[in-house]
């Protein structure tokens, strides 16, 4: 279980440099996790303990290179003596026995992981502070900003309770998941999803007065249509770019990127078993798309689109769709 954690962590990265901080008693699990973590970021060395060493040094691809470091057996200004000594690195550092170090770097930037032992097995508690997102105060101000019609409010709020859903079915699983980002990108995943309406194209009885769709105009000519791409780049101005890559691949327009992270591939499946603000299957989801935009016939990209939807509920839930 533990190393399946640390290699799903490889999964769910945003960016560099990045500090992890490694915290708990001997023997629970923190080399192991640091070992599972570098090796699904492409180490081709063998990830050893740096206890005696303090620190090892390892090539992997997508960091150029990764720092081991190991606290264990230094007082807290050796600790930071040693830490400081690669404060400019700009890739990962891995730092176990964290706790050696003051009480401020629990609030670092950074992940922080705490490793403990729990009856027969262990317990991993993580904190991302390495990523901002908005809150729900914040994101309920920016609906009200853009006059967004309430169905839309009410799928993004149905599809962000079922995205932590499937993040809760995951943890269990020893899967790492961000769920207060992935919460924060489903409720503002179609935040401008205006920019692609069309008129009469609304649900059956829908009216938007003038107001409104100048409004809307105005945003559209500003982000430009596709709202995917729209509200990405409304949450990189924002100061949340983290939350911006979520969303930008939610769509039906686009399949998960190549290295797509767990974020983006449970936000695009979560919004492909959303009818309106209902789950429902895969089958059923696209039934009611083909019905909407092309009178019932399968289109060649609404298939894709589905065996897309259904590839990922089998690469994260082969034991069953989750309702």
């Amino acid at each position: 279980m533990t190393q399946r954690c640390g290699a799903s962590l490889a999964r769910s990265l945003y960016g560099k440099p990045l500090d992890c901080y490694l915290s708990g008693e001997l023997g629970t699990g923190k080399t192991t996790f640091v070992r599972a973590f570098l090796q699904a970021l492409g180490s081709a060395d063998v990830v050893t303990s740096p206890t005696y060493a303090l620190e090892q040094r390892y090539r992997i691809e997508r960091f150029t290179e990764a720092i081991h470091l190991d606290l264990y057996r230094l007082v807290p200004k050796q600790a930071r003596e040693l830490l400081s000594q690669s404060d400019d690195h700009a890739g990962l550092r891995c730092i176990e026995w964290s706790e050696r170090l003051d009480e401020t770097a629990s609030k670092q930037p950074g992940i922080h992981l705490r490793f403990q032992e729990e009856g027969d097995g262990r317990r991993l508690n993580a904190e991302f502070l390495d990523v901002a997102f908005p809150d729900d105060q914040t994101i309920a101000a920016w609906q009200k900003e853009f006059q967004l019609p309430e169905n839309v409010i009410k799928h993004c709020n149905a599809v962000a309770a079922f995205a932590l859903h499937l993040s809760k079915i995951l943890l269990k699983r020893g899967e790492m998941v961000r769920p207060q980002a992935l919460r924060a990108a489903a409720l503002a995943h179609d935040l401008l999803r205006f920019v692609d309406f069309r008129l009469g194209a609304g649900p059956e009885g829908s009216t938007y007065i003038k107001q409104q769709t100048t409004l809307w105009e105005g945003v559209r000519n500003h982000y430009g249509e596709g709202h995917e791409e729209a509200v990405s780049r409304f949450l990189t101005e924002k100061g949340f770019p983290a939350i911006a890559r979520i969303v930008r691949t939610h769509g039906a327009r686009v399949s998960p990127e190549a290295d797509a992270t767990i974020e983006q591939y449970l936000l695009y499946y979560a919004d492909k078993r959303l009818a309106g603000d209902t789950v429902v299957s895969v089958h059923e989801r696209f039934a009611d798309f083909n019905l909407r935009y092309s009178n019932g016939q399968e289109s060649e990209n609404s298939r894709r689109w589905r065996d897309e939807a259904l590839a990922v509920e089998q690469m994260f839930f082969p034991e069953g769709v989750p309702f």
